[in-house]
């Protein structure tokens, strides 16, 4: 996959994001009705060139499928991880390529806005893969029947989300890397929904590659799926410029979230949008001042970047009217902006191993 963005130098140290949207048939050469166009988030460079500046961003346009076969179709069989889809065309292995990873996302009926990556396809089904946030994930239980409808795209991984030292990513050995002297990039391991850090390494036993520390592989491959925040921190004064393009999603967005631990999320959605409207509080297994024996301390947490500042917010449900807030403070945190293109971060201190269905909804019309 090609890299989606543009690197030119900033000076400013603050993350942005811009949009400018136009419709078929001015933007594209397909068949299309959803509004394309391009999100710009800025890398914020560090203040010193000594401790790193830290942004949380998600890429949150949808590229195009260039594929053999149809990239939308209708389910015509389903089981507990595969859906069939009768004279899709599809190469067999197409969509399963290691560094090339596609995603299906389900258009109607009850999993609607539910994506899934795939494993492996052959000419007319496709299997999803069930790890991380998708372990045991149960595709009839979900309601996926044949009649639904479905569209495949194409998803990232780490290199081709961020490129290479000539592309503006601060690498070195790893030995610079103990030394904080190059970049470093958290994201949620799919495999098991752990935070990993990785940089760019320039040394080693096979140079120039993404790697994370203690490990010789090759770790530019790694997935992110649209629905996975970025922590990026920047030690180089420059900041990075970073365009992503392609089609805004085009219906609410349902994914699995973890009650314990730490989940990196994207805010998805092109388009800015408020603490509150995320709707993490209405979660059946979100917890909250005002829950039996919850206090301030165990609540859960939401990490939001305000302006160059770190800060963690809680729901409490005892104020009138309940209302987010932040630690120290009691005023009203309802309408702290979550900007588009950014992430935020979810620190959770439920049970382990249970799951809450987050359904974030469309915060647009589309005509």
């Amino acid at each position: 996959m090609m890299i989606r963005k543009i690197l030119p130098k900033f000076p400013s140290a603050t993350a942005v994001a811009v949009m400018a949207f136009c419709t078929y048939p001015l933007c594209a050469q397909e068949a299309v009705t959803t509004p394309v166009g391009v999100v710009t988030v800025s890398i914020a460079g560090s203040p010193n060139g000594s401790s790193f500046a830290q942004t949380q961003f998600s890429a949150p346009l949808r590229e195009s499928a260039v594929i053999q076969g149809i990239a939308r179709g209708t389910v015509s069989s389903v089981t507990t991880d595969s859906i069939g889809s009768t004279g899709a065309g599809w190469q067999v292995g197409g969509l399963s390529a290691v560094g090339s990873p596609f995603f299906v996302e389900i258009r109607s009926g009850q999993a609607s806005g539910r994506i899934f990556q795939i494993l492996s396809n052959t000419a007319d089904s496709i299997s999803i893969r069930r790890s991380g946030l998708d372990a045991n994930i149960d595709l009839t239980s979900l309601g996926i029947a044949p009649g639904d409808s479905f569209e495949i795209f194409p998803g990232d991984t780490l290199l081709s989300l961020l490129g290479t030292p000539a592309d503006g990513v601060v690498g070195g050995t790893s030995s610079q890397f103990s030394a904080n002297q190059t970049d470093r990039v958290i994201i949620n391991d799919p495999a098991n929904n752990t935070a990993i850090t990785y940089f760019f390494d320039t040394g080693g036993v096979n140079p120039n590659q993404w790697r994370r520390l203690g490990s010789n592989a090759n770790q530019g491959t790694i997935v992110i799926s649209p629905r996975m925040g970025v922590v990026y921190q920047r030690i180089s004064t420059d900041a990075l410029q970073l365009s992503f393009t392609g089609a805004v999603p085009e219906r609410a967005a349902t994914m699995r979230l973890p009650r314990a631990g730490t989940t990196i999320v994207s805010r998805y959605f092109p388009t800015d949008g408020s603490l509150a409207s995320l709707g993490l509080h209405t979660l059946s297994g979100w917890r909250k001042l005002g829950d039996s024996g919850v206090t301030v301390p165990t609540t859960d947490r939401v990490i939001v970047k305000v302006g160059s500042t770190l800060i963690s917010y809680y729901f409490d449900a005892t104020a009138v009217p309940a209302q987010w807030r932040r630690v120290g403070s009691g005023a009203n945190q309802d309408t702290v902006s979550i900007p588009a293109g950014s992430s935020v971060r979810l620190i959770r201190n439920g049970q382990v191993g249970e799951f809450d269905s987050w359904t974030y909804a469309l915060p647009y019309a589309l005509n």
